[in-house]
């Protein structure tokens, strides 16, 4: 049987009315800011390919994944599962293909020549079928897959489809995306609307093949349980101005948002947008990042925005050594407190190498030092805002 180990249902429940109470800043009865660390042993050493290509070994990692952190978190962790094919979905449906130049990185696609190489080929694009068309066809298959072979026991993340903004830049090319936004802003926001139905066509297929939108995590790569679950990924707004963030994101975002309600944005950073971020009809709840893209300014404009009406998922990464790794989460929270949560998460383990873990670190033996470390800091970090 792939779930060896017993589910504590009713103790998952209550972690997540805890994460659902720190959303709303409910915190009377909450003793902690709760930690999302998602260790990942993955003890048989599987690669990025062969996990990406290969269900079964990726089932085998994420349901250790959930053993490990169902055994070494005494608290806060939710079993997700996150079926992965990389970031390299969308881009294959319009007829790119996925490259690894290396067993343990994400593929790529080339961008040379782009898919759209010059602005008349913009009107040319189809909606794609999911059922026929790229990785789609394989990335339902694995969602099915996971879930079936697990009971659906756990709510799972889609596919990483990306935000309308980023599949632009993916297939024009760096040049043509910056330049249409002064060249041709009009042929762009078509672009980036026609994009926003094109991930709500893909989004769709996901949750169907989940069992519907109440068996995921979001409607995005985020494998994190959110209680709401619109979620756009918008990291190229680190790229532009908070003038075309107001005139090209924003609107076909929103598409997205209208369909799957309220919910989270993403950008690792850095944030020359934070001030346009939040939003009441459709209503951003908050947004995921990383720390070590929050600068001082940023954190004080967040502070002032986000009071009270919104939060933020921090993610965190081991680089020098754990203590580092909490000092990190402090600066951050010592920034916003008494005004704004940031709730602390990381992948602890090989889940990307994007950010590899150093060698000294073991998932099983560090993953509790970490974890008491940061909890800590979120005891008083709740005790200061509840005071607050």
């Amino acid at each position: 049987m792939v779930l060896d180990f017993d589910i504590p249902t009713k103790e998952i429940e209550r972690r997540k009315k805890v994460i659902e109470d720190t959303w709303d800043y409910k915190l009377d009865n909450i003793d902690h800011i709760p930690i999302q660390l998602i260790p990942i042993p993955n003890s048989k050493g599987y690669t990025l390919q062969e996990r990406f290509t290969d269900k079964k070994k990726q089932l085998e990692v994420e349901v250790e994944k959930i053993k490990a952190g169902l055994e070494l978190m005494p608290d806060d962790y939710i079993p997700t599962l996150h079926p992965d094919l990389g970031y390299v979905v969308t881009q294959s449906i319009f007829g790119l293909k996925p490259i690894y130049a290396d067993p343990n990185q994400p593929p790529y696609t080339k961008k040379d020549p782009p898919k759209i190489a010059k602005i008349d080929d913009i009107y040319k694009l189809k909606i794609p079928d999911p059922y026929s068309d790229g990785l789609m066809p394989e990335g339902l298959e694995r969602i099915k897959y996971l879930m079936e072979e697990t009971d659906y026991q756990f709510p799972c993340s889609l596919l990483d489809v990306g935000g309308p903004m980023d599949m632009a830049y993916e297939l024009m090319g760096t040049n043509l995306f910056f330049t249409a936004m002064y060249d041709a802003p009009d042929a762009l926001q078509y672009l980036v609307n026609f994009l926003a139905d094109v991930s709500i066509t893909l989004r769709d297929a996901c949750i169907k093949a989940a069992g519907g939108i109440k068996n995921v995590t979001c409607v995005e790569w985020d494998e994190k349980w959110f209680p709401k679950k619109g979620y756009v990924s918008n990291d190229l707004a680190a790229m532009y101005s908070p003038e075309f963030f107001k005139k090209f994101a924003i609107p076909a975002d929103n598409k997205i948002y209208k369909k799957y309600g309220d919910g989270l944005i993403h950008n690792c950073g850095p944030h020359p947008s934070v001030d346009f971020y939040l939003r009441d009809n459709p209503r951003i709840c908050g947004l995921t990042c990383t720390a070590w893209d929050l600068d001082d300014k940023t954190l004080k404009r967040i502070k002032t925005l986000f009071d009270h009406k919104a939060i933020l998922y921090v993610e965190l990464r081991i680089t020098e050594s754990i203590d580092k790794t909490v000092e990190e989460y402090k600066r951050v929270v010592d920034a916003l407190v008494p005004n704004v949560i940031a709730i602390p998460w990381m992948w602890v383990g090989p889940s990307t190498s994007l950010y590899p873990i150093p060698p000294y670190i073991d998932v099983r033996r560090d993953t509790p030092i970490l974890y008491n470390k940061l909890l800590k800091v979120c005891k008083e970090y709740a005790r200061k805002m509840r005071k607050g």
